[in-house]
């Protein structure tokens, strides 16, 4: 039997109708920071609202972020309009961060684009997808090198990009003086490289890019070679890159072999992805023997490729059981516990009878004091080593540990 209705109480409140998207851009309505422009939503405006809402966008002074896809979007919007809506777009008093992906509206133009940009003043962060033949567009190429502000820049294109199709871009990309992160992914398939090696050597000579990202964008061991010259350091070289990530080329072992004459002078990069690279022992031992020099790389992956982790269940060993890959591994790991002179001596001793980071990373960043003072003890034993560098003492002071790493500390007392 069917539960018997109740009437509504008369003083029930109805739930308040939203408000449209045109009225909110005209009360400058403070919690709208981010709009997404699609036919999804533009397709629900009548004709009036249509011809409304880009004459409004100039006038707000809350929008920073604007998402716009163009799937579908001559559905809805005519040429003149969609003119109309990047030109009005480019003029929000606050724009700082674009995302445009295409799709298949050919209507959204590099050209249109580039005069986006160049009225955005305030832009720091521009990221396109789906633009099929970027070689084709200068007019945006000039209007990212000549803007003052731009310090992020993402690019995601579609395989089939014509050999050397970004030189122009890289041209500009050199020269901008507040560009710190620059993403370039091409989807999988990408048979020609986006770049010459020439234009890959005036790219690496920016004062400003910090980050670096070239996923799939069938660099080959030429592209290497010219990256590596330019992080050795010498007069004129890159001083400044931090993360290189040159995961999903078509990289051979010559340039783990490039890379490791890199390395051994380089004090600023951090964080290097070779991820596809051709694995042998004596490339990876090179990478190994150079870090024996490098105090600053901190990361560095050679087998992070997406079908290894397909299965979180079941990651393939790969290379991680051979000893040339541990002995990379440790060098690594004495680069990340610090660059003091005991520290290193300590992290072996440790390594001989335990594998717990959380224990070996508590000691080595938080309290280097136990190296130190433990540094002239250490007995040649591996055996001996938990009864002299861990005492009861040591035990009480670790209050702040987690409870499984302070649990360790107590065993390593009662021995």
């Amino acid at each position: 039997m069917a539960a018997p209705a109740f009437p509504e109480s008369p003083n029930a409140a109805a739930a308040p109708v939203p408000k449209h998207l045109n009225d909110r851009l005209h009360e400058n309505d403070p919690t709208l920071t981010r709009i997404e422009v699609t036919n999804t939503i533009l397709s629900e405006f009548t004709t009036w609202e249509l011809n409304d809402f880009p004459t409004l966008l100039p006038k707000n002074k809350v929008i920073s972020h604007v998402h716009l896809s163009g799937d579908d979007l001559e559905d809805t919007l005519t040429n003149e309009q969609i003119d109309a809506l990047l030109t009005s777009i480019g003029q929000l008093p606050n724009l700082q961060e674009l995302f445009v992906f295409r799709g298949e509206c050919e209507q959204i133009t590099g050209t249109r684009l580039a005069k986006l940009i160049q009225q955005a003043h305030k832009l720091t962060v521009v990221m396109l997808w789906g633009f099929a033949d970027l070689s084709l567009e200068p007019e945006l190429a000039a209007a990212m090198r000549m803007h003052p502000n731009l310090e992020r820049v993402t690019l995601t294109l579609p395989r089939s990009q014509p050999y050397a199709g970004m030189d122009i871009f890289a041209m500009g990309w050199a020269c901008m003086p507040k560009l710190k992160c620059l993403s370039i992914r091409c989807q999988l398939g990408q048979k020609e490289p986006i770049f010459s090696p020439e234009a890959l050597t005036l790219l690496m000579s920016s004062t400003s890019i910090t980050s670096m990202y070239l996923e799939g964008c069938a660099l080959i061991d030429d592209h290497c070679d010219v990256m590596a010259e330019q992080l050795k350091l010498a007069p004129g070289s890159n001083k400044t890159l931090s993360l290189l990530d040159l995961k999903h080329n078509q990289l051979s072992d010559d340039a783990l072999y490039s890379f490791a004459s890199a390395i051994r002078t380089n004090t600023t990069l951090t964080s290097l992805d070779l991820s596809g690279v051709a694995i042998t022992e004596g490339g990876v031992n090179a990478l190994a023997d150079a870090m024996h020099d490098n105090k600053t790389l901190l990361n560095l992956e050679l087998e992070g490729v997406l079908s290894r982790y397909q299965d979180e269940f079941n990651v393939p060993e790969g290379h991680s059981n051979t000893e040339y890959m541990q002995a990379l591994t440790f060098q690594l790991r004495l680069n990340r516990a610090g660059s003091d002179e005991s520290r290193p001596l300590f992290v072996e001793a440790l390594n001989l009878v335990s594998d717990h980071l959380g224990c070996l990373y508590h000691l080595i960043r938080k309290n280097p004091s136990y190296c130190n003072r433990r540094l002239n003890t250490l007995p040649m034993a591996p055996y001996a080593v938990p009864r002299i560098m861990i005492t009861p003492a040591d035990a009480d002071d670790a209050a702040e540990l987690s409870e499984p790493v302070k649990r360790m500390f107590q065993s390593y007392a009662m021995h």
